[in-house]
């Protein structure tokens, strides 16, 4: 999450990986599921509630923004270097 302000500022969530950020959601689910169903053990689940909002919460920047930079700001760079 470190990425959410650059994220938010410029509009577009191409700092997100997808990738990771897919199976970020997937491992802390079984994780979580795992700790609660099978251990029931706090030190197991707690951390993967933590792991799933924050996974959750890229997976709806990306949703949001996506992962294209908008259509100003490439132009805006583009001039920039020209």
């Amino acid at each position: 999450l470190a990425a959410v302000r650059a994220v938010v500022r410029e509009r577009s969530a191409a700092a997100i990986p997808v990738g990771f950020t897919l199976f970020s959601t997937a491992n802390t689910t079984v994780w979580l599921a795992y700790g609660l169903v099978v251990l029931d053990d706090p030190f197991i689940w707690a951390p993967n509630v933590l792991g799933l909002a924050s996974a959750l919460a890229q997976l709806g920047l990306l949703a949001r923004y996506g992962t294209r930079p908008p259509a100003a700001a490439a132009v805006a760079k583009q001039v920039q270097g020209n």
